[in-house]
């Protein structure tokens, strides 16, 4: 006796507790991931829609977006046309496969330093045309190998995106973090940090970078 789940559908059979349907599951997991993330935490998600279902398939990309986890309920977004601040809760939807990352900081003292500087980024615009540029470009390296860099913002700037804005304010915070210089990384082959960078980080170096799975 019990229940059977077929794809979208599912079958009960009686005399038995009641059934709990995969969507459920799926969503307390996401909801799980999130309660785990810690300030300092950084936050990768797909965002639905077409567009961006385009921009990752066509930069090879599982995520399009990284946000940074301030304390235990609040986020920076850095987006265009401005960052804002969201709930870590708004994340909480299995189509966005929240993904939680790591610094592995060498003392509180660091993490902190990560979390006050990315609240400085909410009175500042997106740079929205690197972005495009961007996206087109990574494309081509992606699938072409061909690298046409673009210019690295330097910190501070008037204009930022939100890769690029987090790994530089890591690499104050946290200065062994410096060594991601010498990876092969789209941020130092076509000066362009991408979603797919924090997995390499990840891989290569995991003493700066984990994945924290619930």
């Amino acid at each position: 006796m019990g229940s059977v789940i077929l794809g979208s559908k599912y079958f009960h059979f009686p005399d038995v507790m009641p059934y709990v349907h995969a969507d459920d599951i799926e969503t307390a997991r996401v909801v799980a991931t999130l309660k785990a993330a810690q300030p300092g935490d950084l936050l990768l998600i797909k965002t639905p829609g077409f567009g961006f279902e385009l921009g990752r398939r066509a930069t090879r990309s599982l995520y399009d977006h990284i946000a940074v986890v301030l304390d235990d309920a609040k986020t920076m977004n850095i987006v265009n046309p401005r960052p804002v601040i969201l709930p870590i809760m708004a994340f909480a939807k299995p189509e966005r496969k929240p993904l939680v990352l790591r610094p592995r900081w060498k003392n509180p003292e660091q993490r902190q330093r990560f979390v006050e500087e990315m609240k400085v980024f909410d009175r500042g615009p997106y740079n929205l045309k690197k972005t495009l540029i961007g996206i087109i470009k990574s494309a081509l390296y992606a699938w072409l190998g061909l690298r046409i860099p673009i210019k690295k913002l330097e910190s501070p700037a008037p204009r930022w995106i939100c890769t690029e804005a987090i790994l530089t304010s890591i690499m104050r915070a946290y200065p062994d973090f410096q060594r991601i210089k010498h990876l092969k990384l789209d941020y130092n082959s076509i000066e362009f940090a991408t979603t797919n960078d924090f997995f390499r980080i990840c891989k290569s170096c995991p003493d700066l970078l984990e994945t924290i799975i619930v």
